[in-house]
């Protein structure tokens, strides 16, 4: 799928509510390899709609059209609007019922926004966990099979029905005596096998001492052990981290121009003002790496990716507000990053999660690390 299909926001709805106008916009956002989630996101203000809608495919008309829309709002009502041929027209499905006050009561986007968010983090969740068990499951096989001596495909079940027998007690053919219709269909046992003598075998009381029963062959080890002998096992190699200019590349392609990127040297994570992050998952659910920043880099990227002032990204900032949106854009920066890291020779095929806060003292220490400042914060991709 194309980069300007999945970094672009599409226009659906302009919402009034209680003479505050909103815009609904689409965008599509990955939730696992080459599956994507249509993600519904909202501006609030007339001066950020108007700049989402010039950068929109039907430009200046809906600008126009929204701008006169806007202008004189009745505030005794919600109102809405979709695009219809390249114009605002209300909409069809607007609120039914009325509430107090004559306002019409509309279903809650932001709770199908929620459910949809839910959803999808429980889809990437859930391939997550399906590749690791899956990993998880012919690496106990393969420890089975090295600890037993057989070929993998000759495991079985551990068999207890003759070292459950009495030993006491001799096969059926080696009492005198022995009444052929009582005979079980069990098989006897091997030549070799010795037996205590007894009252109900006389003849091999008889005979000479024999040789003590062998002791049952030990257990195997439980589903527990065999995890946590894996636990040890050697880490994955380092993925190669990607140039600056490809850094660059990826963000020009992305959000229209560039912002100024300069390497910085290498600085403790814990110095990171109220970090956020986005792990790095290979193929196999493990964890390869995360791309990490601090509110400054996570908000002003955010807000630049939707068009918003820098101004009101600077107020957030300041009030340690940051906007939903604004998050959600950085997890979509993320995403896009891990262009540049797949595109290095040799490296295995990541994707990232969604965007998170971080706790810097659970992270582990990373073995390669590229430090960079970008709109005056910081961002770093580490790599496990």
């Amino acid at each position: 799928m194309s980069t300007d299909v999945l970094s672009r926001a599409t226009p659906t709805r302009l919402l009034c509510r209680a003479g505050r106008w909103m815009l609904e916009l689409t965008r599509l956002e990955a939730v696992d390899r080459d599956v994507y989630q249509p993600r519904l996101t909202r501006l609030e203000g007339s001066d950020s709609i108007l700049a989402a809608l010039r950068r929109s495919d039907e430009g200046q008309q809906l600008v126009s059209s929204a701008a006169q829309l806007m202008r004189g709002p009745r505030l005794d009502e919600d109102r809405a609007f979709e695009i219809s041929e390249g114009d605002w027209v209300p909409s069809a499905d607007h609120g039914q019922t009325a509430g107090p006050g004559g306002r019409h009561s509309v279903s809650d986007p932001n709770a199908v926004d929620d459910a949809l968010r839910a959803v999808a983090e429980l889809r990437a969740e859930l391939a997550v966990l399906r590749a690791s068990h899956a990993r998880l499951r012919e690496r106990v096989i393969a420890l089975e099979a090295s600890q037993s001596g057989l070929p993998q495909a000759q495991l079985r079940a551990p068999r207890g029905g003759r070292l459950q027998r009495r030993r006491s007690e001799p096969p059926p053919g080696a009492v005198p005596g022995f009444v052929e219709a009582e005979r079980k269909p069990e098989p006897r046992a091997p030549a070799h096998v010795a037996f205590d003598a007894t009252q109900a075998s006389p003849p091999l009381a008889a005979a000479a001492p024999l040789a003590a029963f062998p002791e049952a062959a030990a257990a195997p080890p439980t589903f527990e052990e065999l995890a946590k002998s894996l636990a040890g096992e050697q880490l994955p190699p380092v993925l190669a981290l990607p140039s600056l200019p490809s850094v660059s590349e990826c963000l020009a392609t992305l959000m229209g121009s560039a912002p100024d990127l300069e390497r910085r040297p290498e600085k403790p994570m814990s110095a990171l003002d109220r970090p956020h992050g986005c792990k790095l998952l290979d193929d196999e659910g493990v964890e390869r790496g995360i791309i990490i920043m601090d509110l400054r880099a996570a908000v002003l990227l955010g807000a630049a990716l939707l068009a918003l002032p820098r101004d009101e990204a600077l107020r957030q900032l300041s009030e340690n507000e940051p906007s939903e949106d604004a998050l959600l854009a950085m997890a979509e920066i993320c995403n896009n990053l891990t262009g540049p890291v797949n595109a290095v020779k040799g490296n295995a095929h990541v994707r990232s999660t969604a965007l998170a806060s971080v706790d810097v003292g659970s992270l582990r220490n990373p073995r390669a690390r590229l430090d960079l400042t970008i709109e005056g914060g910081v961002l770093i991709l580490a790599m496990y």
